[in-house]
């Protein structure tokens, strides 16, 4: 939708839902950020998914911004590194003196069959292959432990069952274990 409908008159319909504007039913009073704020909704195209973004970044100004990197071979992932790099650079140019940190974070690397390896919550992640070509230096990369209760592989793991508890992800039926591993990683790439 950003790459393929990016003018603000352009007008995506989802296959699925069939859907031409944003919308939601919770949150922000039951309805979607683009109607709160602006007080309609707005039509699915790369002008408005820019527009909104930049929109919260001005208008909260968060000093860290983390994101997926646009290394990501995931093509939503890399998307959404690509928009959230836009909006950035569009509002430090109205405002030099802002800069946020961008932190960046791999999730599906070029072999997503060879990296992450099976999930073990006490094995620290290898270098992703392919990442030599993106510029990003894995020995300039953060990566944080989670508290030792996230650690375990079983249904009393507390960030597991969060992940598992949302649809997007596949509900207790999808991606658990693989999304336990992967959620684990944070690398900011300097």
């Amino acid at each position: 939708m950003y790459q393929d409908y990016p003018l603000e008159t352009d007008r995506f319909k989802d296959a699925a839902s069939g859907h031409t504007d944003t919308y939601a039913h919770r949150g922000l009073g039951g309805t979607d950020y683009h109607n709160f704020r602006f007080g309609r909704h707005a039509d699915y195209n790369g002008f408005n998914i820019l527009k909104d973004l930049k929109d919260i970044i001005d208008i909260q100004r968060p000093e860290h911004i983390i994101t997926v990197t646009e290394f990501d071979q995931h093509a939503d992932y890399a998307t959404t590194a690509r928009i959230v790099m836009d909006a950035i650079n569009a509002v430090t140019a109205t405002d030099p003196g802002y800069v946020p940190v961008l932190d960046k974070m791999m999730v599906w690397s070029t072999d997503p069959n060879a990296w992450p390896l099976q999930a073990n919550p006490i094995t620290y992640f290898t270098e992703p292959p392919g990442l030599a070509g993106t510029g990003l230096v894995w020995n300039n990369r953060i990566s944080l432990d989670v508290p030792l209760s996230m650690q375990a592989i079983n249904i009393i793991n507390l960030k597991q069952q969060a992940i598992a508890s949302h649809e997007s992800q596949g509900g207790n039926k999808k991606f658990s274990a693989n999304l336990h591993i992967r959620m684990n990683f944070s690398g900011r790439f300097l």
